[in-house]
């Protein structure tokens, strides 16, 4: 055998992980379980202060990435004093329409004190959506 050339060991791990890579990118879909609690503190600026609406105490939102084909089920929790609803824009909630726009029109609020869950497949999008 000369020196230089990959034993028979190696070529078969070679081989065997680029089987493995080729079906986990193919059946390895993830599903991101994620926890939104809105509250509304008080926001002061320039001597005055007023309520706003933050998710998990963040203002904007939290950034969520994900890759095509993956899931997302977000519970979101509404410890603000008014009826809420979760919209993102740049998603395709293909299947699920009624769970993407205005309160009463394509989906109910949610009340305060009360939680909803939100299904999302990632069908065409990939990357970073806020």
């Amino acid at each position: 055998m000369a020196s230089g050339s990959p034993t028979p060991i190696v070529k078969s791990l070679s081989i065997l992980g680029f089987c493995v890579s080729i079906i986990w990118g193919a059946f390895g879909k993830v599903i991101h379980h994620l926890k939104f609690v809105v509250e509304s503190p008080p926001y002061g600026r320039l001597c005055s202060s007023k309520e706003i609406l933050t998710v998990n105490g963040e203002f904007p939102g939290p950034t969520l990435k994900a890759r095509r084909g993956n899931k997302m089920i977000i519970e979101v929790y509404n410890k603000a004093r008014y009826n809420i609803t979760i919209h993102r824009h740049g998603l395709k909630q293909e299947r699920n329409p009624w769970l993407d726009g205005p309160e009463y029109i394509t989906q109910c609020p949610i009340q305060p004190g009360n939680k909803s869950t939100y299904r999302v497949e990632i069908s065409v999008e990939e990357g970073t959506v806020r």
